[in-house]
């Protein structure tokens, strides 16, 4: 581990868009200032956001949204473009909560009159809507049209809705072709994000370093020149690289890092080398070395006179087996405990969008009822179907060889489950994962700084009201709106109601878990996956 080593809080250079580590350029500061004021303007229509990969569109997109947290903005993103029309409109409404029945489900038309009539009704309470799509250039040219019909849903001056596309340069030449040219001509801001300049190169790496918590920058300018060759200013690649070389020098002992470091790192992670190919897969090179030995055994020792054997099913035992045996794999696997928890915090920080100034990993890792003002944190135990009710990534705790391993829990399917750990996201069965997990979590969550950590019956004021918009998203019940400002005892047997829905203890009085399962009610924020199989 290289943090102690140069004398950093968290890892400079974690891949996963961060928005405490933007080093704000006036070129991105400027492509940030236009799209806000675009859609604070309101008209609405579809915005481009173009640029390479890794480039840092994602990230861009997450201070654009913190900034327009206050604003009265609906905000639906959505993340995995491998969809049909259909199914593209079915996640923008389940986005933004639209009530569908069975029977509209499916049906573009049906599913687009549902949505207007939310629209509508979001238009009448003063509120704009902007929907986010990542990855745009995976889109069929039937659900980039399908995102283009959305626009036609105005009223006589204003458009209800706003489309910001984060993509590829490769959607542009789509744009100009016959089937997408409508779309083209609709789209009322072009934005894109280009690479670093050599001269950025610098003070990019200094303030990542510095927001990590080092005091010197060990990078030389050698190395930032080397690190700006091998890179051609991808941010992305800058982090990857970057990260590699503090890994090595930090094996080495080197206390600087110039030249033969950063062009080392290179090598190990960029392709076309050779290093990066051994290092990427020996794993797979070792397995097939192994499939080859096993394979010239086996035709030294077959005999061609002995008839196949039927195979039979696995028994119970032999099922039961292969799972320890994959959750001992597993165990094995797991990093350090140091690591490991610095990897699903830092991991779980990004997701929230906590800025280094608001708090760090080391502070936040302690898990007080309050983090900072807004940004609270429970712990506690359950079981894995109610932490898929909450919707939200969480810090769980893993049984190792020796002591335990926190790592961030991403997503729950009927089958597996997805896991952020230090190399990134790795998905193991259900039943492999419950030989290991102790049942422990730990979940932040933002709430609004004034909220107290406990609400009991007959109390009064702010605190209720919130409670009470966030059980309108529950249960759709305004009829408490007109209703006096006071925790009542209707109040609370819905959320008695609420407690039950999240396995939590029905005693109607909001201590940190209620609050959690309240806060997890609200589109905005990190959800869980929905592709775990």
């Amino acid at each position: 581990m290289y943090l102690e080593h140069y004398g950093l809080l968290e890892p400079p250079f974690a891949t996963a868009p961060d928005e405490r580590y933007v080093w704000m350029s006036e070129r991105l500061g400027g492509v940030l200032e236009r799209l806000e004021q675009e859609i604070r303007r309101g008209s609405g229509g579809i915005l481009l956001l173009t640029g390479e990969f890794g480039s840092g569109k994602t990230l861009l997109a997450r201070l654009l949204l913190a900034r327009l947290e206050q604003a009265d903005i609906r905000i639906a993103r959505i993340r995995y473009t491998g969809l049909s029309a259909d199914q593209l409109l079915e996640s923008v409404c389940h986005a933004l909560r639209v009530p569908l029945e069975p029977e509209q489900v499916g049906k573009g038309q049906l599913m687009i009159d549902a949505l207007s009539a939310t629209l509508m009704d979001t238009y009448a309470q003063g509120q704009r809507v902007l929907l986010v799509i990542d990855e745009a250039q995976e889109l069929s040219d039937a659900a980039l049209e399908q995102l283009r019909q959305l626009t036609n849903l105005q009223t006589p001056g204003h458009k209800l809705i706003h489309v910001l596309l984060l993509a590829a340069p490769s959607l542009e030449p789509r744009l100009q072709s016959g089937a997408l040219r409508a779309l083209g001509q609709r789209i009322g801001m072009r934005e894109e994000l280009t690479r670093l300049e050599s001269q950025e190169m610098e003070p990019y790496v200094r303030h990542r370093m510095a927001t990590a918590g080092a005091v010197s920058q060990p990078f030389t300018r050698l190395g930032l020149k080397s690190l700006y060759r091998y890179t051609g200013g991808i941010p992305r690649l800058v982090n990857t690289i970057a990260d590699r070389a503090l890994r090595l020098g930090a094996a080495m002992e080197e206390k600087q890092i110039g030249e033969r470091l950063v062009q080392q790192a290179a090598r190990e992670v960029l392709p076309g080398h050779a290093q990066y190919w051994l290092r990427r897969y020996r794993g797979r090179l070792a397995l097939a070395l192994m499939m080859l030995v096993a394979l010239f055994v086996w035709g030294w020792w077959r005999v061609d006179s002995v008839a196949p054997k039927p195979t039979k099913s696995a028994t119970p035992v032999e099922l039961e087996r292969k799972v320890q045996q994959q959750a001992a794999r597993f165990m094995a696997a797991l990093p350090d405990a140091g690591l490991a928890r610095t990897a699903a915090w830092s991991e779980l920080l990004a997701r929230w969008q906590i800025r280094s100034d608001d708090t760090n990993v080391r502070s936040a890792w302690a898990c007080n009822s309050v983090i900072f003002p807004g940004f609270d944190c429970v712990a506690g135990t359950g079981t894995l179907d109610q932490l898929r009710r909450f919707d939200r990534p969480l810090i769980l705790e893993l049984k190792a060889t020796r002591g335990t391993r926190q790592v961030l829990l991403l997503g729950v399917g009927d089958t597996r489950v997805r896991l952020w750990m230090v190399s990134g996201a790795v998905e193991v069965s259900r039943k492999a994962f419950d030989e290991l997990w102790t049942g422990h979590f730990q979940a932040a969550f933002r709430v609004p700084s004034w909220m107290p950590l406990h609400v009991r019956r007959g109390q009064v004021g702010r605190p209720v009201a919130w409670i009470r918009k966030q059980l309108r998203r529950l249960d759709g019940d305004q009829s408490a709106d007109f209703r006096p400002l006071i925790y009542d005892a209707r109040m609370q047997r819905r959320v008695q109601t609420l407690q039950k829905a999240y396995g939590i203890p029905a005693d109607g009085v909001i201590g940190p878990e209620t609050l959690f399962a309240l806060t997890s009610l609200d589109d905005s924020g990190p959800h869980l996956a929905r592709d775990v199989p």
